[in-house]
């Protein structure tokens, strides 16, 4: 039986279950008067064939509810099969919808849309934290290019054809912490889509929001289990390091008897320091393979990213970051490079692996993927050229990882 992943159609034993929750004469709610703890937003965007598994996800935050500390809210924007695109705007109530305005129609995969979501729970729902959550298919910090036959990116709208690429979801968190925050982060940012906890993409994140949770790997269609994450909520409020911890906690607990699931929450505090480093990184060996005996080089590389020795995910040119790094320092002695290059080379990276081990907080994994340490990078490990797009996400723009790729493939 073939189940929708959060990224890519794929052969699994799964479960399609499609709940009638969204039915007209919903009764509207207005502003609420008092500030809470917690505002947590879920933008789905299920204009795609993923709509069986928004009612779902809706049905999970039903079970616990909004209270007294914490506003549940949804930006649903939802195509079924043969029917009308339709938005809706809902605060979750135990055991109910209550929805907010009338019907509209966004496109899911615009950057304004995603900036609506944000104003309206932002000026209707104060809170001291706020969490939200991205919800759809997913596929990593690249775009879409026109030779490539699957997406690249965040929340697909099949209506328009559009979606939000890394540089729409920063203009548009930008924007909101700029209006709507007075220049505060976002607390939390969560992607219930696969294939989304890579540096690239945390790198984009790291001005906008606190703390990052995603997956290295794929997300089935079910995608996170909300009542597990909401009923803490019953029992008290939470501070967010905690509140994103209990979110891959929850997830492991859902998947636990599975294979191939992965879920990080990265501190975002150290992605810049980590992309320095990596940008350092691909400094030195660009250099190095330019220089030094690049035979001999480019064979460690090699090894360092080849399968039987680093993982790579559902999409292959996706690899573990903190694998490369060790493999790289493991093997330094068959570069053959000088003693200066090879101490610059080995403290670089010895850096690299303490910012990840720092900045990964939880990570949770299969026992399939037990090497994995919580967040990727792109590298394509068997191609002959470089994604088109990546050379105009916000990462490449800032970061000399993008001029070693080039140089590595073009010697390899």
């Amino acid at each position: 039986m073939s189940i929708n992943y959060k990224g890519y159609t794929m052969k699994k034993i799964g479960l399609t279950i499609v709940f009638s929750l969204l039915m007209a004469g919903l009764p509207v709610i207005g502003r609420a008067i008092e500030e809470k703890p917690w505002t947590f937003l879920v933008y789905i965007a299920a204009a795609n064939n993923l709509y069986p598994f928004a009612d779902r996800d809706l049905q999970e935050m039903m079970r616990i509810g909004s209270n007294e500390l914490i506003n549940i809210l949804v930006y649903l924007t939802i195509q079924r099969f043969d029917e009308e695109k339709v938005t809706k705007l809902y605060y979750v109530t135990p055991g109910g919808l209550v929805q907010c305005g009338p019907d509209f129609s966004k496109d899911s995969g615009d950057r304004y849309t995603l900036m609506d979501a944000l104003r309206w729970a932002h000026e209707d729902y104060p809170s001291e934290y706020f969490a939200l959550i991205l919800w759809d298919h997913g596929s990593g910090p690249l775009n879409r290019s026109l030779q490539d036959q699957f997406y690249r990116g965040i929340c697909y709208d099949d209506d328009t054809g559009h979606y939000l690429t890394d540089l729409d979801y920063q203009y548009a968190l930008q924007r909101t912490c700029e209006r709507y925050r007075g220049g505060k982060k976002l607390d939390i940012v969560a992607c219930d889509a696969c294939l989304m906890a890579n540096i690239e993409v945390a790198y984009a994140l790291e001005p906008y929001a606190r703390y990052f949770v995603a997956s290295q790997e794929t997300i089935p269609g079910n995608g996170y289990d909300y009542a597990r994450v909401l009923e803490k909520f019953n029992y008290g409020s939470m501070k967010p390091e905690a509140c994103a911890r209990a979110m891959v906690e929850a997830y492991d607990k859902a998947y636990e008897s599975t294979d191939d699931y992965t879920l990080s929450v990265m501190d975002l505090r150290y992605a810049g320091a980590l992309a320095e480093n990596i940008s350092r990184l691909g400094w030195l060996l660009e250099n190095a393979v330019k220089r030094e005996d690049k035979g001999a080089l480019c064979d460690v590389i090699w090894q360092s990213i080849s399968l039987q020795n680093c993982t790579h995910f559902a999409e292959k040119t996706y690899i573990d970051l903190y694998e490369f790094y060790s493999n790289l320092l493991k093997r330094i002695h068959d570069m053959h490079l000088s003693l200066k290059a090879r101490m610059t080379l080995t403290s670089t990276l010895m850096t690299g692996l303490r910012l990840i081990n720092t900045s990964i907080l939880e990570n949770v994994h299969s026992e399939n993927l037990n090497t994995v340490h919580g967040l990727s990078i792109y590298f394509p490990y068997l191609l002959t050229d470089i994604d088109d797009s990546y050379k105009y996400i916000y990462w490449s723009k800032n970061n000399k990882w993008l001029n070693f790729l080039e140089e590595y493939i073009k010697n390899k």
